[in-house]
């Protein structure tokens, strides 16, 4: 390990490969890399800031409708309500038929607990194409 410090990554003398067959919950994606190590090295991965690969979330059914690869909860969060890929007026179609609502599942970026012109205004922030760290 000495010679190959990417074999042991949190220096505990054990190697990565042996400490991920003994424990195959701490490499959920199966790439024989121990998921804290995937998230240094690619936060983008990790979406929700969950502390969890976004595959593995997938893994246990968090949805994709689109099948673009990122987690629908992370699209919405970003303003893209209809999942398009882009912030545009249909997703401001869909804020405004939710109006008033409270505790709604997406809309509410500003976290005042209903959808209002702060969420509206957080919106018009978000107009154009969806990125991803």
């Amino acid at each position: 390990m000495s010679d190959d410090p990417a074999l042991d990554r949190n220096a505990n003398g054990i190697i990565d490969a042996l400490e991920i067959a003994r424990t195959p919950s701490i490499d959920c994606n199966r790439n024989s890399i121990i998921d804290g190590f995937d998230l240094l090295d690619h936060p983008e991965w990790d979406c929700n800031l969950n502390g969890r690969v976004d595959t593995c979330d997938f893994a246990e059914g968090a949805s994709d409708d689109d099948v673009d690869g990122h987690l629908d909860t992370c699209e919405w969060a970003k303003g893209d309500l209809d999942l398009s890929g882009i912030v545009d007026s249909g997703d401001f179609s869909i804020l405004l038929l939710y109006y008033g609502e409270e505790n709604t599942t997406f809309g509410d970026f500003d976290g005042s607990g209903m959808i209002d012109s702060g969420d509206a205004a957080v919106m018009l922030l978000y107009f154009g194409e969806v990125t991803w760290p």
